[in-house]
């Protein structure tokens, strides 16, 4: 079957699926991408999604690891050795975690039945119900509030293959920070995908880029980095992850290569084939800002004509690739939804 442009079909869908998606959220992705065409925006939102689809199975074990082992160390701790799942959390028992603010509101709500302001009941639900319907944001607080009596020997259960995994190492507020700004940005990552935010936004992951390819090199970053904390968490996790179909996805997904072939041919990024090719390859002398600006340049003139190949246009040599080759780039200590309880 011969490939049309969405835009070229009796009846297209484009004009109204763009307009449902709203013109605020697609003018976003049109500005940043500087592109001529509708279709060509469209291409680069399902690109977005498919990336975003990519980063929930690695945050789904940092989520679930992390929360696990922080209720384990801290019921080890309040039962003096005897249980791995103990009422930490709970401020009426006689070793307690103290908790404030929302976090403690949220794990009231799981403990009381508050309905009745003067008839408030005690729902006694086990520890691990407990656990399961906890946000992701209640376990970094908890990490940032803990006491310091608590605090070396959570960190030492809860990040057993940290490199400076000692309890002397963790007994130091300075030394814990770098590791709940790393688990902060997990969550924040996290909840831009919940609400369906653009993950690629140069100002949430602290960069400046005059291109999509920046944003393609600083989500591999991303990536390198939560594997590196779940690696810190479990190392026996990080290497299931590691040989699974997520990963072989994630990085395919997350290179020049599957953004090219999204932008050139949406319809065709189902049958997987061109993603699924070897990254596309540039010659190592030519600045990445040079390179991007002919990339997008050859991009609009196939959408608007698609009478020339936007792939064929680009220089070719082995062992170089955009979204590989560029150095990595440092992300912020206080990322974008840091604070949100999602």
């Amino acid at each position: 079957m011969q490939y049309s442009p969405l835009s070229q079909l009796p009846d297209s869908p484009l004009p109204n699926a763009l307009a449902t998606l709203s013109k605020p959220r697609i003018d976003a992705y049109r500005d940043f991408l500087k592109l001529k065409t509708d279709e060509s925006v469209l291409s680069f939102y399902l690109w977005s999604q498919a990336m975003a689809a990519a980063f929930s199975p690695l945050i789904g074990f940092i989520e679930i690891a992390l929360r696990n082992k922080i209720h384990e160390a801290l019921s080890l701790h309040h039962s003096a050795g005897s249980s791995i799942s103990a009422a930490w959390y709970d401020q009426t028992q006689t070793s307690y975690t103290r908790l404030k603010g929302k976090t403690l509101a949220k794990v009231d709500e799981l403990l009381y039945d508050s309905s009745d302001p003067q008839n408030i009941i005690s729902l006694t639900p086990t520890p691990d119900k407990v656990v399961s319907e906890l946000s992701f944001g209640v376990w970094s607080d908890i990490l940032q509030q803990i006491r310091a009596d608590e605090a070396a020997h959570v960190f030492t259960h809860v990040f057993p293959n940290h490199p400076k995994s000692k309890k002397k190492h963790w007994s130091f507020s300075h030394n814990r920070e770098p590791l709940i700004r790393a688990v902060k940005r997990v969550q924040a990552l996290r909840n831009r995908i919940c609400h369906y935010e653009p993950i690629w936004k140069a100002h949430f992951l602290d960069i400046e880029v005059a291109h999509w390819s920046g944003s393609v090199q600083a989500l591999r970053n991303m990536g390198d980095e939560f594997i590196e904390l779940l690696d810190w968490i479990s190392p026996e996790l990080k290497k299931i992850f590691s040989n699974s179909f997520a990963f072989d996805w994630f990085n395919k997904l997350c290179s020049t290569n599957a953004v090219l072939s999204f932008l050139e041919n949406s319809s065709d990024t189902g049958k997987l084939e061109k993603i699924i090719k070897p990254a596309l390859l540039v010659e190592k002398e030519q600045p990445q800002a040079e390179t991007a600006a002919k990339t997008t340049e050859a991009i609009n003139e196939k959408a608007v004509s698609l009478t020339s190949s936007a792939l064929g246009a680009l220089p070719v040599s082995p062992g170089h690739d955009i979204a590989t080759a560029a150095p990595k780039v440092p992300f912020a200590n206080n990322p974008e939804g840091s604070a949100s309880q999602s």
